[in-house]
């Protein structure tokens, strides 16, 4: 008996292992596909129009300088965002950051 409730304990913990390392990889490649996706110079109201689309609503923030694009890794804490920097109506950047 307390074999198997072993085997079910380590079961349990090896799937939210296997969750988290997936749920990281996809947020991290999601977020730099969308910084890769922007091209210095671009318009800002183009990567505004395509930030709406992709990343979490209350992950998108905006700055005087940059605004930035959210995805959530492991929760509660773990976030890849993409910041997108401007000068004007242009991209001058994007930038990849990892928040824990």
């Amino acid at each position: 008996m307390i074999k198997k409730i072993l085997a079910v304990i380590l079961a349990l913990v090896a799937g939210v292992v296997i969750y988290g390392i997936r749920t990281e990889r996809v947020a991290e490649n999601n977020a730099r596909t969308f910084c890769g996706s922007i091209e210095s110079g671009s318009r800002l109201s183009d990567a505004v129009e395509l930030a709406q689309t992709v990343g979490e609503d209350r992950l998108r923030f905006a700055f005087d300088e940059y605004f930035t694009v959210g995805f959530t890794g492991m929760p509660p804490f773990s976030r890849h965002m993409c910041h997108v920097h401007y000068q004007g109506a242009r991209v001058t950047a994007t930038e990849y950051v990892r928040m824990d």
